[in-house]
């Protein structure tokens, strides 16, 4: 090898040539290794080393290193003498200086860095894509520029359109957002002149405002402060944003960037052929130089198809060009430094490799602070201040200078960024950095915020860190000492610090309050036996005294109970006033059905001839009649239990009314008259009751809401009433017998029906789609079709074993099975619940029960209702919380021959059941509503307002 080293003049005074006689000569001392023994120790290939002792070009920092190390020499010393070097020989070592055509200078390709505006004379492949931007941005306010990382948006926007629409006169303002956009915008726009030509603001990386500012409420203002400049009736002002492709859906999110989306977004596509041969050729030749055909033919095809390639391309042809032979740029030099895809790797691995051990501690350091991690997207470069450096320790001086030497890292004034995220996806060193510790990078990103904080709040020990946050951080930091920098160590050991403290200060005040606490726990032991001894004879005592006192009177409220059995046919009054005393002494189940029994006896309306009662109104306040000359309506007063004709139907002698159902609001009738059909009136007024529609021929039906009507015995009917006299059939469904039963939701949507002979069946359907009805559910249930009530999706059902099933349809593809209550009497013959669904009445023979079903898994029984009941009844709740029945208590065959009507109303609860006690008051008697109680005494009747039972108001004597 030494043989076909070229011969160097030992006298000559080329600074050139004495280093690489130097180097030889150090090889020399080191005992004259070959170079393949030095490639070995050195890192470098043969052919690298040797061409660095030969004298024809000044070897790279890196090479020189590695070339000493390996020879043993003085690294340091070797280093200030090629940086001596480095500035005369800035040409790469292929230059030719001095000969004609000369290519020496500035490299006409800018690297990893964005074409700035000063760079429009060598910025070439986008003439389409600037001359149609500029168009764009003539036509419309606002412009938003969507390209791909690495797609060239942001050199297209600098030395694209900002220098020609700078050449055409008109003033311009780019600004990148950073962790303040709006400050940074608003300070930007203050030093803008306000007059003069159209202002265009270029906001480049737009994405920062998702990936670097973390005031979500000072980026809704930055946007809407963009958006409000650019529409503005007098504005001046042009707005261009330049956005990566993968943060489009976080544009979309704001609903003003999402309107501009709409009507001014624009895509950079990737570079044609021609394009790229531009980019390729064009600076060269402007430079004075040629490029071999065969480098154009391999960098096309290396581009082609690959995306954010041109930062990739930009540094490897400059790479080239300082590998060029004299005035070419050949496809040696451009395979030397690694093609596109590792020019950016090998130049970062070179210049990293150069430093070090301590001083590649600190690039590592450096290099995690410009990184922004994605969440759901790629990792960002991050653009920082030297604040957040250590610069008082040289070493992290000279490794930053080397770095932005390599331009590798960009310095502008105080503010620190890498080139271009190139560099984060195609270095594989910087990756594994990345992927090894993430949430750790996190943990130092908090730490690094927090600090800033406490540093900016002159350190006030509030802003120090506690707790969870403190233990992560130090788990963290251990070994990763030379990550911090100076300030963040001592937020670190001062958080530590009042840390400990706070734990001393809680250990001391917990042993005090743990000797306190012994010494009240002996004391309370103390007082607490003396205590339970005397509560517990206490407790045996009044539990004597209760239990007999419980009995005595339970025996005393039955005598009366038994004494009221004996008046009430004579003397109903009394008997509700004893039934109520005995309520009072001993309220329980039985006491209380006694009192509603009882107050039901007097508060009752008997007509006889009144005729057969056929439907009660919802509201309890309308009862209709049939009397076999007419179908009357009666209006029931509430307050005096009182009741008079107020309308009639028109009878017909061949029509004979069976069944009468009134809709949810109590406006409409419908009459069933059997085989003869059924007819529907409105009696919104109920004096004057007008016909709506001729008669419903498929049998009676039954109303699930105002608007909605089932109708129907073997095949039922939906239909919509949103036109009364004109109804619309909606759907009709099949069914095994005449007398199944069925009922539709409020919402028209579901029919429940219950049909069937041998075995009986539960079916739900929904009718959504009028054309084609489906059963989605059916349930076997026990005996005959009985009455059911849905009131909102809670559905119950009766069956002939006195139990009625209590179902949520609420999902009607799987019903819920709620409960069942189990009546105390068999042979349900009608049901109703509340306005709330929380009360449910059943009408037995001669009975009504009535249950709590609030909790439905349990219901349970507030009061059995006796006495004055026929077998025919009609039932409704008022909402005042009576319930009120009619039925016919004249059995057909009587003596008298004659049916009358008979309404009962149920105050529920029971009026006047506690209360204040009236002193000197004798037989109480109570209003219908509860409101009002009438009392005797030997000087006269008293009247009382008791609707605050716990203080009884006088009104009159």
């Amino acid at each position: 090898m030494a043989r076909r080293e070229r011969f160097l003049d030992q006298d000559s005074t080329d600074p050139l040539v004495r280093f690489a006689l130097d180097l030889r000569a150090l090889r020399k001392q080191a005992g004259d290794p070959t170079y393949r023994t030095l490639a070995g120790s050195a890192g470098f290939s043969v052919t690298t080393l040797a061409a660095a002792a030969s004298g024809r070009g000044l070897p790279t920092l890196a090479v020189t290193r590695a070339y000493v190390r390996a020879c043993g020499g003085d690294v340091p010393a070797w280093e200030r003498r090629w940086h001596g070097l480095a500035p005369a020989r800035a040409t790469a070592p292929g230059d030719r200086t001095g000969e004609a055509g000369s290519t020496t200078g500035a490299s006409p390709y800018v690297g990893l860095a964005a074409f700035e505006p000063g760079d429009a004379d060598r910025f070439f492949g986008r003439a389409e894509a600037t001359a149609e931007l500029f168009d764009r941005v003539a036509e419309q306010c606002c412009v938003v520029v969507f390209g791909a990382s690495g797609s060239g948006k942001s050199s297209l926007l600098r030395a694209g359109l900002i220098a020609r629409w700078a050449g055409t006169g008109g003033r311009f303002l780019v600004l990148t957002p950073g962790e303040h956009p709006l400050t940074t915008y608003e300070t930007a726009l203050a030093a803008a002149d306000p007059s003069g030509a159209e202002l265009l603001v270029v906001v480049d990386q737009f994405e920062e405002v998702f990936t670097v500012c973390a005031d979500d409420a000072e980026r809704t203002r930055f946007i809407a402060a963009l958006l409000e400049a650019a529409h503005r009736a007098d504005s001046r002002v042009r707005v261009v944003l330049g956005v990566r492709t993968d943060f489009y859906s976080h544009c979309a999110q704001d609903p003003g960037l999402a309107r501009e989306l709409q009507r001014g977004q624009f895509l950079v596509c990737p570079m044609t052929t021609e394009q790229l041969r531009a980019v390729i050729t064009r600076p060269a030749v402007q430079a004075g130089a040629m490029v071999e055909t065969s480098l154009v033919t391999q960098i096309v095809a290396d581009c082609t198809g690959q995306p954010g390639v041109l930062p990739l391309l930009s540094h490897a042809l400059r790479e080239t060009w300082r590998r060029r032979s004299g005035a070419t740029l050949t496809l040696a030099g451009y395979q030397a430094v690694g093609g596109i895809v590792h020019a950016v790797a090998q130049t970062a691995e070179q210049v990293f490799t150069g430093l070090d051990e301590y001083e590649q501690r600190l690039a590592k350091s450096l290099f995690l602070r410009l990184v922004a991690l994605g969440d759901g997207t790629e990792d960002t470069k991050r653009r920082i201040t030297t604040a957040e450096l250590d610069l008082t320790d040289p070493r992290m001086a000279t490794t930053l200078r080397r770095l932005t030497e390599a331009r590798l890292v960009t310095a502008d004034h105080d503010r620190l960024e890498i080139t271009h995220e190139a560099l984060i996806r195609h270095w594989p060193r910087l990756g594994g950095w990345l992927t090894e510790d993430r949430d750790g990078l996190r943990v130092h990103r908090q730490l690094t915020a927090a600090t800033a904080v406490w540093d900016s709040l002159r350190q006030d020990p509030a802003a120090l860190y506690r707790g969870v946050q403190l233990a992560m951080a130090q788990q963290w930091s251990k070994g990763r000492d030379v990550l911090l920098t100076g300030i963040e160590r001592e937020f670190l050991a001062r958080s530590t610090q009042a840390e400990d403290q706070a734990r001393l200060l809680t250990r001391q005040r917990t042993r005090r309050l743990r000797t306190l606490v012994g010494m009240l726990s002996v004391l309370v032991l103390v007082a607490g036996s003396l205590a339970a001894v005397a509560i517990t004879s206490r407790q045996a005592a009044v539990a004597a005294a209760a239990a007999l006192t419980r009995q005595h009177d339970q025996v005393a409220a039955e005598g009366l109970l038994d004494r009221a059995a004996a008046e009430v046919q004579t003397d109903p009054a009394l008997a509700a006033q004893l039934s109520l005393a005995a309520y009072r002494l001993f309220p329980e189940q039985r006491t209380r059905s006694g009192v509603l029994n009882y107050a039901a006896a007097i508060h009752e309306w008997n007509a006889d001839a009144a005729g057969t009662p056929l439907a009660l109104s919802p509201d309890g306040r309308l009862l209709v009649t049939d009397s076999g000359t007419g179908i009357r309506l009666w209006a029931l007063a509430a307050g005096t239990h009182r009741a008079h004709v107020v309308g009639s139907v028109p009878h017909v002698a061949d029509r004979a009314a069976l069944d009468a159902e009134f809709s949810p609001d109590g406006r409409r009738l419908l009459i069933d008259f059997g085989a003869a059909g059924a007819d529907l009136w409105n009696t919104a007024d109920p004096t004057r009751p007008v016909p709506l529609r001729p008669t419903f021929d498929d049998g009676f039906g039954t109303f699930g809401s105002d608007r909605y009507l089932v109708t129907g015995g073997a095949r039922d009917t939906v239909w919509d009433l949103t036109d009364p006299g004109h109804p619309t059939r909606l759907a009709t469904l099949p069914g095994s017998t005449v007398d199944d039963t069925a009922t539709v939701s409020q919402d028209g949507h579901t029919v429940v029906q219950l049909d069937g002979e041998s075995t009986v069946h539960l079916r739900l359907w929904d009718i959504s789609d009028r054309q084609r009805p489906r059963l989605v559910w059916q349930a076997a249930v026990p005996g005959d079709s009985g009455p059911l009530v849905l009131r909102g999706s809670l559905l119950a059902v009766a069956t002939d074993t006195a139990t009625i099933q209590l179902w949520d349809i609420a999902h009607i593809a799987a019903p819920t099975y709620l409960g069942v209550v189990r009546g105390q009497a068999p042979g349900i013959v009608g049901i109703t619940l509340s306005p709330d669904g929380t009360e449910l009445a059943a009408a037995m023979v001669g009975a009504v029960e009535v249950w709590d079903v609030s909790t439905p898994a349990t219901p349970h029984l507030i009061a059995g209702l006796t006495g004055h009941l026929g077998d025919w009844p009609l039932m409704a709740f008022r909402s005042d919380s009576t319930l009120v029945r009619s039925d016919n208590p004249l059995e057909s065959g009587s003596p008298s021959g004659d049916e009358g009507t008979a309404v009962h109303w149920w105050q529920l609860p029971a009026p006047g059941l506690s209360g204040r006690t009236v002193d000197g008051a004798i037989s109480p008697a109570f209003s219908p509503d509860g409101r009002t109680m009438a009392t005797s005494s030997t000087g006269g009747t008293q009247l009382w307002d008791v609707r605050q039972p716990a203080s009884p108001v006088p009104l009159r004597s």
